[in-house]
């Protein structure tokens, strides 16, 4: 009651609606509210970064976002620089006396105050510092290097200090030279009087200089501070890292971060895939949807596969191009959304049509090296062309079922009497599309194709290919349902190989009255393992 009380008085999109409806569900069904936090927090981790390109975030925090490694980085090699270089560094310990200066005696009848300039030379003057020297059995060289001599600001004192890596011999020195220019003092004063002349009350009414504070030994070093030091390493590594943050974002032609590729592709971001790590030679290992169907990457691609559908449900349409600007993972992403969609109850054809650099059919295990036969007319038998992936539900369109120049088959129309075919046989088929900067065919498949999907690479599509992308797409925009963003966010590993699943039925597909398996069912995927 009370919850409902406060969920009616705050405003909807306020954070406590959330610890209300928390605040309830654990009034009806206690024990669960541990349970429901946890699952709040992995939903809003989960969406993160999608929230971000709503256009709410302004450009400092994107570029706060997409730089903020490299600023800490920098910030951070320059603080520990500047550690290191301080916790390097010899302590030294200071010391000083300090002395009260009195009027000079000009005359038997007059006097002056002091003049704290020429009182501060005379201590550093040889006399002085030979007669410290003396008195401490030292080289005179030896007390130039320490000796500091300052007056405070409107006052007659001088502060004789010295500086050493050992405290006794800081104070002993200090002491010394502040006695030796007390000495230096009253031997000029009295030699400006003549003989006898002590008597005069002008000469016993002026007070001597005199040692106020003698030197002590210090207890802490005076240097190096390092509370100070690493204070102005901190300003001047963030510095540093704004500053060349900002040059490498001037200079850099890569993506800001999800938003900038949404805006620029002109669709909404529709899913973030984490980079792949791999084995090498294993070229089933991006197949996440059956090598680790449990993992992050599989949970963003059945994401996808959820979007997918409701955009082809609200256009009513059933063919998909995957495409991108130069190649970047766009068949591993358009195989694992196929093989998703399988797994969902869908029959899905799969189009290798990327003659160039197009590896889905070894992807999905339908590579044997044999010449399949092409497509050359509408009396091809596409029963005969298809082949069976291991996943139930899918066919694969290998790539040289297509001619070496397929630019001709998309000017004729066998190739439109392919995808009508497939259209009619299956509920989906996904094509995979050459690059749309590669060449001409993608724009011309994109024009077949009743759904796009445009497939970026973060770490390496740059904003120019984007650009280009979209401007060549230009003529299919209303076609293209969202874009998909690849190699965002932590690498996740793919689990050792394992082999995908057979068929639960041997029939030939060809069999069937449609072309295709009539016993359509889900394969559990195999393999077991998880991306961690």
């Amino acid at each position: 009651m009370t919850a409902d009380i406060f969920r009616r008085l705050l405003p909807p999109n306020r954070r406590l609606s959330g610890h209300v409806h928390r605040l309830r569900i654990g009034q009806d069904a206690p024990g669960t509210v541990f349970h429901s936090r946890w699952a709040d927090w992995r939903r809003r981790r989960a969406t993160r970064a999608i929230v971000r390109t709503a256009g709410s975030v302004g450009k400092s925090r994107r570029f706060l976002a997409a730089r903020f490694r490299w600023i800490s980085l920098m910030a951070l090699v320059v603080v520990a620089g500047g550690a290191a270089l301080s916790w390097s560094r010899t302590p030294t310990y200071h010391a000083s006396a300090e002395v009260l200066v009195q009027s000079s005696i000009l005359t038997i009848s007059t006097a002056e105050l002091p003049d704290m300039g020429s009182e501060k030379a005379v201590v550093s003057s040889g006399v002085v510092t030979a007669s410290a020297a003396r008195a401490l059995h030292i080289p005179q060289q030896d007390l130039a290097s320490g000796l500091s001599v300052t007056v405070p600001l409107d006052t007659h004192i001088l502060k004789i200090g010295y500086t050493s890596t050992d405290p006794q011999v800081a104070q002993r020195r200090a002491q010394a030279l502040a006695v030796a220019y007390v000495l230096n003092w009253r031997s000029r004063q009295a030699s400006v009087l003549p003989a006898g002349a002590t008597s005069s009350r002008t000469v016993r009414d002026t007070p001597a200089t005199v040692i106020i504070s003698d030197a002590t030994a210090p207890g802490a070093p005076a240097s190096p501070d390092h509370f100070v030091d690493v204070g102005v390493a901190v300003v001047v590594g963030l510095a540093l890292g704004f500053g060349t943050a900002l040059l490498r974002d001037r200079f850099d032609d890569g993506l800001r971060s999800p938003s900038d590729f949404a805006a620029r592709v002109g669709a909404p971001l529709i899913a973030l895939l984490p980079p792949l790590r791999c084995r090498r030679g294993d070229a089933t290992a991006p197949l996440v949807m059956v090598r680790a169907p449990a993992s992050r990457a599989a949970d963003a691609y059945r994401d996808l596969r959820t979007h997918v559908l409701r955009a082809a449900t609200r256009r009513g349409a059933k063919t998909l191009l995957v495409t991108s600007p130069s190649g970047e993972s766009k068949t591993v992403v358009a195989a694992n959304l196929a093989v998703a969609l399988t797994q969902a109850g869908h029959r899905v054809t799969f189009v290798c049509a990327d003659t160039n650099d197009g590896y889905g059919d070894q992807l999905l295990g339908t590579y044997d090296g044999e010449a399949a036969p092409r497509l050359l007319d509408a009396r091809t038998d596409l029963g005969q062309v298809l082949r069976d992936a291991p996943v139930e539900g899918l066919r694969v369109l290998p790539v040289n079922a297509l001619d070496n120049d397929h630019g001709t088959i998309l000017q004729t129309p066998v190739f439109t009497w392919a995808l009508s075919g497939l259209r009619a046989r299956t509920d989906f088929v996904i094509i995979d599309s050459p690059p749309v900067l590669l060449g001409a065919d993608a724009g011309a498949m994109a024009e077949l194709a009743e759904m796009i999907l445009v497939v970026g690479d973060f770490r390496r599509t740059t904003r120019r290919q984007i650009d280009a992308t979209a401007h060549r797409l230009e003529h299919v925009r209303a076609s293209v349902i969202g874009c998909v963003l690849d190699s965002f966010g932590r690498p996740s590993r793919v689990p050792a190989p394992a082999p995908l699943p057979p068929t639960r039925n041997g029939a030939d597909p060809s069999a069937h009255d449609d072309g295709v398996l009539a016993d359509v069912q889900t394969v559990a995927p195999v393999g077991g393992g998880e991306i961690r």
